[in-house]
């Protein structure tokens, strides 16, 4: 076993801190501190420069273990060998190899935050390494005096010389109150008492930063319990401490800020030791995105070592493990990227905090060709993936966002060329390109278009900003006037309409382009009758010129074979007679149409006696199915209550007996038409014999008898 070398260190920054700069630099086996002032030159040197970057490499451990947290550590912390005199440390089973210098920086703020209130010597053992802390002195006895509360009194303003001034008249029960006030819960001074204020205790020299960790603590003007601030307003705080005051059982420090202005005196119970101008560390989670140029890093928070610029990693996100309230009044945290490496500390105020691991979005502007087949394409940053690189190979993205993710890769938000969001790819799969003019270059067009694709989207610039959705002017015709041969392979028209407003971009796939102002042809097939004499066909869409004059096509029926939604917004339908003849132009909004050949239903109201035997009477007038014949009917008179003037050029009757019943359609020829109930006069040439003697002779039709018959 190597003999143990003791070294005798004065505390510089913390008395553990200089201790494992100490184990550092000599590798002894035992090491104790004590507060005398041996000096020893080289060394003091050396641990000062240790101790002095304990938060920019010791104190960098916030999340550097990766396994366990520091949470995680502390409870790995057996401390059941503890005597009356001293904390014993020791590690439990359980941790990582590779995080056991984790666990001694953990044990060494541990046993810094105890030795500040227990008092008692402290121990850590550390594989073969014990680190021995002695428990500081006890402060010197003074006595209360007049002339010690004169001295205290000044110590707001200099508290080291009141100290020095009250240590020669205060007495040893100052410190035993000292020491058993620790456990007793938080008592403002009392008020109005004339013994308190009479009696203002003596101030003992304190040289430590501290931390309030207490979110209810009150911070008091005096020591007579004037409230200054409490709660949120000093939670987090970190101060100077230059003097502590037993008063009533309980410590009170005196608080001083970065100018060293005194802020205030506080239980000592509502604060934490902290190893430096920084404070104590405290839980702080999320990720930093470093989206701000000429932003300090630094390596110490006592310090503030700059150790880089945020200009070096410009735009990357790390993880914020822990936070620290700096005396200066600034919070710092502590970075690491994705694989635990420390960064280092930066002020919130240096860099843009967000909730997720991709960062915050960064502009991102331009094409990128796909050039690796092997990535997926994200739909969000779950990772869950919607595509693959290997579908796009060789083609253009239009970029419209970046996120530097804390993984260290860049992500794109990508649209294809057509102004579909795609998802986020990663940056390692396309290269940049410039492409000056991806739109194209404007063309001369001089075309009548009509919108025939209810799925086209006009668009008001090449960003695919939608300017109105196709359904809104199918059928409608325009005057394409320009076009463009897009990147992604299309053309795209430029539109007005007959007002001279410019409608927007649409893919020329969605048209159909006219000979004429009169659009294109679109198909139809439907029938019309005209009842009018004065609804012309025309040859031209401008109605100058008639084809079929009104009186030509009244009553007839026509077929529909063609529409065209003219470019003045009136629609035409392309008339034809049954034997082929093109009849010209009419008005859509002049007509009615119908799907049936028969034409439109007209009125006609009559009495119509078959003619002829052997005859169809029909149920349908386009299969020209029927059920009776005018056989059984012949010479029968039936009512007439309408008509239709069929394309095939004839008439047909609806036909219904005296009874109302519903006979069917009967071509007007097979009979002879009266306006009367009785029917036409018709040939019959017989002899009668008249059978009943009741029988009766008319004058008239329906009208009454003329002359009675008698037997």
């Amino acid at each position: 076993m190597r003999k143990a070398k003791i070294i005798r260190i004065r505390q510089v920054v913390s008395p553990l801190l200089t201790l494992l700069a100490a184990v550092a630099l000599s590798g002894v086996t035992t090491v104790h501190a004590s507060d005398n002032t041996d000096k020893t030159p080289a060394v003091n040197e050396s641990v000062q420069s240790s101790a002095t970057s304990q938060q920019g490499q010791a104190a960098a451990t916030d999340r550097k273990a990766g396994t366990l947290s520091d949470d995680d550590l502390e409870k790995l912390i057996d401390r059941s060998d503890a005597t009356p005199t001293q904390d014993i440390l020791k590690m439990k089973d359980g941790v990582p190899s590779d995080q056991q210098e984790a666990w001694l920086t953990v044990a060494k703020r541990v046993a810094d935050q105890d030795l500040s209130t227990s008092h008692r010597e402290q121990v850590i053992l550390y594989n073969e390494t014990k680190i021995v802390v002695p428990a500081p002195k006890a402060a010197a006895p003074s006595a209360e005096s007049d002339a010690s509360n004169q001295a205290s009194n000044a110590s707001a303003q200099n508290p080291s010389s009141a100290a020095s001034s009250a240590a020669a008249s205060s007495s040893s029960s100052s410190a035993a109150a000292s020491s058993s006030s620790q456990s007793k819960p938080e008592a403002a001074p009392a008020k109005n008492e004339a013994a308190s204020a009479a009696a203002t205790p003596a101030p003992v020299t304190d040289n430590r930063y501290v931390s309030v960790t207490d979110k209810n603590a009150v911070l008091y003007a005096d020591l007579n319990g004037t409230k200054k601030q409490e709660g949120a307003a000093v939670y987090q705080r970190t101060f100077k401490s230059q003097a502590k005051y037993q008063k009533d059982g309980v410590t009170y420090l005196a608080l001083y800020d970065a100018n060293q202005t005194l802020q205030g005196y506080m239980n000592q119970a509502s604060i934490k030791v902290a190893a430096g101008a920084g404070g104590v560390w405290t839980n702080a989670s999320g990720y930093a995105s470093l989206t701000k140029p000429g932003q300090d890093v630094y390596g110490n928070l006592d310090t503030k070592q700059v150790i880089k610029k945020s200009d070096d990693v410009l735009d990357n996100t790390y993880f914020i493990s822990g936070a620290y309230h700096h005396l200066d009044g600034q919070v710092y945290y502590s970075l690491y990227d994705s694989h635990n490496n420390w960064l280092g500390y930066m002020a919130g105020s240096g860099f843009e905090t967000v909730n997720s691991a991709e960062g915050a979005w960064a502009a991102a502007s331009g094409y990128a060709k796909v050039v690796d087949k092997n990535y997926a394409i994200y739909n969000s940053f779950k990772f869950d993936a919607t595509g693959s690189t290997d579908h796009y190979y060789q083609q253009y993205f239009k970029k419209v966002g970046q996120y530097h993710h804390v993984n260290g890769a860049v992500y794109y938000s990508v649209f294809d060329l057509f102004g579909h969001w795609l998802g986020y790819v990663n940056s390692a799969a396309v290269q940049n390109v410039t492409i000056a003019n991806p739109e194209g270059t404007w063309q001369a067009d001089d075309r009548y278009v009509t919108v025939t694709d209810n799925r086209a989207t006009l668009y008001s610039d090449f960003n695919w900003t939608k300017k109105q959705a196709a359904t809104d002017v199918m059928l409608q015709t325009f005057k394409s006037t320009g076009k463009y041969h897009n990147l992604n392979g299309l053309t795209y028209l430029s539109l007005y309409d007959k007002d001279g407003n410019w409608r927007g971009y649409i893919n020329q796939q969605s048209i159909t382009a006219g000979v004429s102002d009169g659009g294109a042809w679109l198909p139809a097939n439907a029938y019309t009758t005209f009842t009018a004499a004065n609804v012309n066909a025309y040859a031209d869409f401008n109605q100058q010129k008639v084809a079929t004059s009104g009186a030509g096509l009244v009553n007839q029926t026509v077929n529909i074979s063609g529409q065209y939604h003219a470019f003045g917004g009136v629609v035409y339908y392309s008339i034809y007679d049954v034997r082929g003849k093109w009849l010209g132009y009419v008005d859509a909004s002049q007509v009615k149409t119908t799907s049936s050949a028969a034409g439109l239903w007209l009125p006609h109201d009559g009495y119509l006696t078959t003619t002829q035997s052997g005859q169809m009477i029909y149920t349908n007038l386009d299969s020209f199915a029927g059920g009776r014949t005018t056989t059984a009917n012949y010479q029968r008179t039936f009512r007439i209550m309408g008509e239709y003037k069929h394309y095939n050029g004839a008439t047909y009757y609806s036909l219904y007996d005296g009874s109302g019943n519903w006979m069917g359609y009967l071509n007007s020829a097979l009979g002879s038409e009266s306006k009367e109930a009785q029917g036409v006069w018709m040939n019959y040439n017989a002899n009668v014999l008249i059978t009943a003697s009741d029988a009766a002779l008319y004058s008239s039709f329906f009208k009454g008898v003329s002359r009675s018959l008698c037997k």
